[in-house]
């Protein structure tokens, strides 16, 4: 009997640790304002933790982009689909092949990155795109803190709902935060800069498919509507 209770105790001690895998991905084709080009370079580590994934180093430290979170509704047998903060922006859609082999990188604008998992160079320590903090100061900025932040404390990218609160680890609104309400409602939303339209698909509600797919696709940032999940069309915040 004592046996059996230990069996069970080591199970769910061995269940509840979350194992990160980390793998390289190498650039292979670009997509820019529509523009092909294969004359790239570079590539990106990711790390994956249980529903959840960020650009990391070798070892899996995040390099402060934030995180992606796996969004299901748009993930299936063929592909897993990931959305969230990247070096790229805050509304950052990466499209995996279901086995990770191939990374597509959607940007907010509708840009396409194509790599490529593979044996990372031997002089590759970390992510070759790493974000500059913005100048507070007027010095040159820096890395962004190396941890990246996990959802959670309330606030968090709802990708499912299409709606933006308060960002990964923000904690969302508070009390402190109501006086100023107010005024807060009067201005434009940075997302869309106060244009209402969803800055993904511009305002279509569609767009084309990665690489190897023809046609277009719902938008996963706004489910289709064309509205800015920040603001639900509204242009303010």
């Amino acid at each position: 009997m004592n046996r059996i209770f230990l069996a069970l105790l080591i199970n769910l001690f061995s269940s509840s640790i979350i194992k990160a895998q980390t793998h390289y991905y190498r650039l292979a084709k670009k997509v820019v304002n529509g523009t092909t080009s294969k004359s790239v370079s570079g590539g990106q580590f990711i790390t994956f933790m249980a529903d959840i994934c960020f650009e990391s180093d070798k070892n899996g430290i995040g390099v402060g982009h934030g995180t992606l979170q796996r969004n299901n509704n748009f993930s299936n047998s063929q592909f897993k689909v990931y959305m969230g903060k990247s070096y790229w922006d805050d509304e950052s859609t990466f499209k995996f092949t279901s086995d990770l082999a191939t990374l597509n990188v959607v940007t907010e604008s509708g840009d396409i990155y194509l790599y490529k998992q593979t044996t990372a160079p031997a002089n590759a320590t970390t992510c070759s795109l790493i974000r500059k903090s913005s100048s507070t100061g007027g010095g040159g900025g820096g890395v962004y803190p190396v941890q990246p932040n996990y959802p959670g404390g309330g606030g968090g990218y709802n990708p499912g709902g299409g709606s933006y609160n308060g960002g990964y680890g923000a904690g969302g609104s508070s009390s402190s935060n109501s006086s100023s309400s107010s005024s807060s409602s009067r201005r434009q939303h940075d997302l869309c800069n106060g244009t209402g339209k969803c800055k993904t698909c511009n305002g279509t509600g569609s767009m084309w498919k990665g690489y190897g797919q023809s046609g277009k696709t719902r938008c996963p940032n706004c489910n289709g509507t064309g509205r800015c999940s920040g603001c639900n069309g509204t242009g303010r915040r």
